[in-house]
């Protein structure tokens, strides 16, 4: 697999929702820098956000069929959704050891698929997640603002991706870096 990093279910739904036409990431006090920092990783970075078989059955259980389609869309013409091949006996054996440090048996189950994926990035915004899994595995779980922080891309720089004429962010900069309210 090309240059990824994994990202759960939350971060998959802040992508998709500021990427919705009247997002205003400004006026987001609770998660909008969380929801920014998804799109300009999007948009800036050469990474593929990878979409593991754990978070594609969550969106698949969304019942709004809007919802469901926007991130059915993203996940699969945007971002790497890609199925993991991995023996399931191995992957069942992984989740388990992994629950010793952590209940919750989904958070588990994305860490283990990103394991097996051979990436060494989770972004997420899970409180439990960011702190239980230090010195248990390889994988770095990132807050998606902090993540892209450590990226390092400079103002100014020219995105990897830009939105086309008919996306909700074409015409729009808040997504730019160095622009500001």
């Amino acid at each position: 697999m090309p240059r990824a990093v994994a990202i759960d279910s939350s971060t998959l739904t802040y992508l998709i929702e500021a990427n919705q036409p009247d997002y205003d990431p400004w006026t987001d006090l609770l998660l909008g820098k969380q929801r920014l920092a998804m799109i300009r990783t999007l948009l800036y970075s050469d990474l593929l956000l990878w979409v593991g078989p754990t978070v594609g059955a969550e969106y698949k259980k969304i019942r709004n069929p809007e919802k469901y389609d926007d991130h059915r869309r993203i996940a699969q013409y945007v971002l790497e959704d890609q199925p993991l091949r991995v023996d399931a006996a191995l992957l069942e054996a992984r989740v388990r050891e992994l629950k010793s440090s952590h209940q919750g048996e989904a958070d588990c189950r994305v860490l283990a698929e990103t394991e097996f994926a051979g990436l060494d990035t989770l972004l997420s915004c899970d409180r439990d997640m960011l702190g239980a899994f230090r010195g248990v595995s390889k994988v770095t779980i990132w807050e998606p603002s902090e993540f892209w922080k450590s990226l390092a891309i400079a103002a100014g720089s020219t995105p990897v991706r830009s939105p086309a004429p008919g996306h909700p962010l074409f015409g729009k900069n808040w997504w730019r870096i160095g622009v500001s309210n």
